[in-house]
């Protein structure tokens, strides 16, 4: 008899006494789950503030041009901005065809050398090298022989951490992963690469008619940010942003020369407002 009471267990709901093999009270239908008893340690839990072990350094940016509040901004203790390319991120760029983005990637690459004096890998799959030194060319760039063009024969990460360029582009990421699995799987590894380098990285992608990357919500959550190139009929271009995670929302507009993309001026745009009204 004293044997049958040790297996009994009195129910923390109604006082009900049942078997200690089962959890679920077969009176009240309350669940009778005892706490770990043990003593815990380190509950994993610290505060906001506690910066042990941590590197609470600001996000690093690389001032390219003025499309640079488009892709991050980063405030400074002083309560000062600074916009830029984020190092560590990655950008989907997206924009229909002749909307200027290769123009675009360019003359970000160009900035890029210049600021840090090392190269930068393209990942050419849309175009041609040929192509890309034309455009080059054309938009007389100076650092045009540290832009280094890789057609994705080679593992990317393999070129990234031989080379350790000041960042990447992949030009296009549907030509290089055509599977929308694989894109994702590729823009997650390539997130994964560029934050152990603490470089930037641009993937240009397609949209669809409406401008949009609509139905790649899983390809989204993993970039850091998302634009759009827009081309109008009077040849401006507008570069905004979808999403950031490493400042506001902006757009900024341009036009588009012979030798690449002008930021237009506040009286261009004045001017446009009055000839419309």
């Amino acid at each position: 008899m004293q044997t049958a009471k040790k297996n009994l267990q009195k129910c923390n709901f109604c006082d009900h006494t049942f078997s200690k093999d089962k959890s679920q009270c077969p009176s009240c239908k309350g669940w009778n789950i005892a706490p770990v008893e043990r003593e815990i340690v380190n509950d994993g839990v610290t505060s906001l503030m506690d910066t042990t072990g941590e590197d609470d350094s600001n996000q690093e940016f690389i001032q390219t041009g003025p499309w640079d509040s488009c892709f991050g901004r980063n405030l400074h203790d002083d309560g000062t901005f600074e916009y830029g390319i984020p190092k560590g991120a990655v950008a989907l760029l997206g924009g229909k065809n002749g909307a200027g983005k290769s123009t675009l990637v360019m003359q970000t690459c160009e900035s890029v050398i210049a600021a840090t004096k090392r190269e930068v890998v393209i990942v050419s799959v849309e175009e041609a090298k040929k192509q890309v030194r034309r455009l080059a060319k054309r938009l007389k760039l100076e650092h045009a022989d540290q832009i280094m063009i890789s057609k994705g024969d080679v593992e990317l990460d393999i070129i990234l951490h031989k080379r350790k360029p000041a960042m990447v582009v992949v030009d296009s990421l549907p030509r290089l992963c055509p599977n929308l699995d694989d894109a994702v799987e590729f823009c997650k590894r390539l997130k994964a690469h560029v934050e152990l380098l603490n470089i930037p990285a641009i993937v240009i992608n397609h949209i669809n008619k409406e401008e949009e990357f609509a139905g790649l919500e899983a390809l989204q959550h993993e970039v850091d940010a998302t634009l759009i190139f827009t081309i109008y009929p009077d040849e401006v271009r507008q570069l905004r942003s979808l999403k950031n995670r490493n400042g506001p929302l902006a757009e900024v507009l341009f036009n588009m020369t012979d030798t690449g993309l002008v930021e237009r001026s506040p009286e261009e745009d004045a001017e446009e407002e009055d000839d419309d009204e």
